[in-house]
């Protein structure tokens, strides 16, 4: 294993991978810019990849939860960690929206754009293990939530029920419109219209989001 050194912290380097990339969306771009690292908090990051995101709050939180489904970039997260942090844990799951124990995962040629809720037309598709959105939450004691599924965001938050989500202190979902199984404007609704009923703090775009490019909301108190 070759390692490399960026944003304070140890990589492990994978050629011909959009890590760097990812790395650079989260520590440069500051795309969690809003999202707040408190001393007590537990975040579940579903759709981990790398550890990103979970090594970015490590050092400020209790733990971090970190759940990737793609069997390549577990690995690596699993590595990242093993380098970084000691309060960061992983697990190898797809987090789905009803209690079946494995999924199919389509593998795209990018590195972090593998689906499971939908087909990617012509991509080759491997089995993997698979948890529910609310037996994550259960199991994982998350006081905050951070969600990066490729689309599966409006099917992952309709499979939770609005108490369990309102015991929750934050929830950062990165919405990806152009991926969604539902109509984008049906999405918006159900993760933005919903949210900003049960969380008083909002920052985040305004209006749905166009085209390709994700955007990050953040709902708090």
């Amino acid at each position: 294993m070759t390692t490399f050194e960026r944003f304070g912290r140890v990589w492990e380097r994978r050629d011909g991978t959009k890590d760097e990339t990812t790395l650079h969306e989260v520590f440069e771009r500051r795309e969690y810019l809003h999202a707040e690292f408190e001393a007590g908090d537990v975040w579940l990051d579903v759709g981990a990849n790398i550890g990103a995101f979970a090594l970015l709050a490590a050092p400020d939180v209790e733990r971090v939860v970190a759940i990737e489904a793609e069997p390549s970039n577990f690995a690596a997260l699993s590595r990242n960690i093993e380098l970084n942090a000691t309060n960061v844990v992983s697990i190898h799951a797809a987090v789905v929206d009803d209690d079946r124990p494995e999924t199919f995962l389509w593998l795209s040629k990018s590195s972090c754009c593998h689906r499971a809720h939908v087909e990617i037309s012509g991509r080759p598709k491997i089995v993997v293990p698979a948890t529910s959105l609310a037996a994550a939450l259960r199991d994982s004691k998350a006081t905050k939530l951070k969600l990066d599924v490729e689309g599966a965001e409006f099917a992952l938050l309709a499979s939770v029920d609005d108490e369990v989500l309102a015991g929750l202190d934050e929830i950062v979902v990165e919405l990806h419109p152009e991926r969604t199984a539902a109509p984008r404007l049906v999405a918006w609704r159900e993760i933005h219209g919903r949210l900003r009923d049960l969380f008083p703090v909002y920052a985040g775009p305004r209006r749905p989001p166009r085209g390709s490019y994700a955007k990050v909301l953040r709902f708090g108190r």
